[in-house]
């Protein structure tokens, strides 16, 4: 016998296989190599909690985020600056930023890590003005702000559709002391030109990257190639594709999506081939862009064969594919098709969704089906204000006032403030016959 069978993995060993995982990604087996530890008779210590946080972080498990809580505190591990920032990054992906800003007033180190940290969970939290007050406390508490604090920023502006503040801030960023912009914030203020079909921002922004010699680079590249798509100068897209040293699938995709987007339906084949002749093989965002392009434009059945070619390959339609077609069969007016594209997204557990929700529920309603419309609105989990118009819509689409103000009411009652869409439509509903 081998005197390696004699020996018991010990907890230095034990954290140390947790880590790899969790830093490769494999974050479910990082967690069940802890419980397997846990099961042996060994408790993690600091180390351990910090290498296992960031993976239920990114799976998003705030109960058993809760539990290492409880179990930090009880070990007085609240003094390691490693696991508080794990711990206050669990709770900022699971969407509770109360409990993260608790945990980041009392217990954390302010520096850069943790604030940039509390930023970016107030930007995907749709808290936008909280992310702005942190990033502009940081130089009164003596920390300066790296280019990861301002990419954040302008990222989350970008986010939140509220482009023009993050271009003001991408001036402001150009004229600070110290900082350069990088890829990817570039990439975030060509993203917020294109979302406003701003050609003439962009260009200027381009000729920024140009300036630092990033407009080469895959991932600028590839947002400049959406910015001129998006503005509908495909000249200057693909002027911009064949300037970028290392395409990628990302890069190719933006580059078909913008011919599609462009009405440029018949160099899409083309274009395919080419894709492939890189070395790259098309994905469901290349199949996203195209059907996309095919609605946009009016190709309602052309969209929908594309739909079922997609269906019948290799590749699954995601849960924006079939926003995309339920757009199609509400300008058909199939409601057979819609009823097909419905029972996938009940398969795929996309109907619950707030997007998909709304889209079932317009679907149905152009259709002529208002109780197939409440019964899709009814699956929606959290309801916004625009599965929340897509209802009232419906209502008043239908003749149903009396059903219309009603929903009206609830909407007023939970909160949500009416808007000159709601109010055109609470009072279409109510218009006589």
């Amino acid at each position: 016998m081998s005197s390696l069978d004699n020996i018991t993995p010990n907890l230095v060993s034990w954290s140390a296989v947790i880590g790899g995982f969790a830093q490769n990604g494999y974050d479910e087996e990082a967690i069940g190599m802890l419980c397997r530890m846990q099961a042996e008779g060994l408790q993690p210590n600091a180390r351990t909690l910090a290498s296992v946080l960031p993976a239920c972080a990114r799976l998003q498990k705030l109960r058993l985020g809760k539990e290492f809580h409880g179990y930090i505190t009880r070990h007085a591990f609240m003094s390691n600056p490693f696991v508080v920032n794990g711990l206050v990054d669990v709770y900022r992906r699971c969407a509770d930023m109360g409990s993260a800003f608790k945990l980041f007033s009392k217990f954390s180190v302010k520096n850069d890590v943790s604030c940039n940290t509390m930023i970016v969970g107030y930007c995907e939290n749709g808290n936008i003005s909280e992310a702005r007050e942190l990033f502009d406390q940081m130089e009164q508490m003596g920390i300066k702000k790296d280019t990861i604090s301002w990419n954040s920023m302008i990222s989350g502006y970008v986010d939140n559709f509220l482009f023009d503040e993050a271009l003001s801030m991408f001036r402001e960023l150009l004229m600070e002391d110290g900082i350069e912009p990088d890829t990817f914030t570039f990439g975030s203020a060509l993203t917020a030109c294109a979302d406003m079909a701003s050609l003439r921002l962009g260009k200027v922004i381009h000729a920024h990257a140009v300036s630092v010699g990033l407009q080469s680079n895959t991932f600028v590249g590839g947002a400049l190639v959406e910015m001129y798509s998006k503005c509908q100068d495909l000249v200057a897209a693909q002027m911009a594709f064949d300037e970028v040293v290392e395409t990628d699938t990302a890069t190719w995709n933006a580059l078909i999506s913008g011919y599609a987007h462009c009405n440029r339906i018949e160099s899409i084949q083309n274009l395919l081939q080419r894709m492939k002749e890189g070395g790259f093989e098309p994905n469901s965002y290349t199949w996203n862009g195209i059907i996309a392009g095919h609605v946009e434009n009016g190709h309602h059945d052309t969209a929908m064969q594309l739909f079922s070619r997609m269906h019948a390959s290799n590749l699954t339609p995601d849960i924006y594919t079939v926003g995309i077609i339920l757009s199609a069969c509400s300008n058909l007016a199939t409601m057979e098709r819609g009823k097909q594209v419905h029972a996938h997204s009940i398969r795929c557990g996309y109907d619950s969704d707030v997007y998909i929700g709304a889209a079932l529920v317009d679907m149905y309603a152009k259709c002529g089906s208002l109780m197939h419309a409440q019964l899709a609105y009814k699956r929606i989990l959290r309801p916004d204000l625009v599965s929340q118009n897509a209802m009232l819509t419906a209502y008043a689409m239908h003749g149903e006032g009396e059903e219309g103000i009603a929903h009206f009411q609830r909407m007023l009652a939970k909160g949500f403030r009416p808007d000159d869409h709601n109010a055109g439509e609470a009072k279409y509903a109510t218009r006589p016959f």
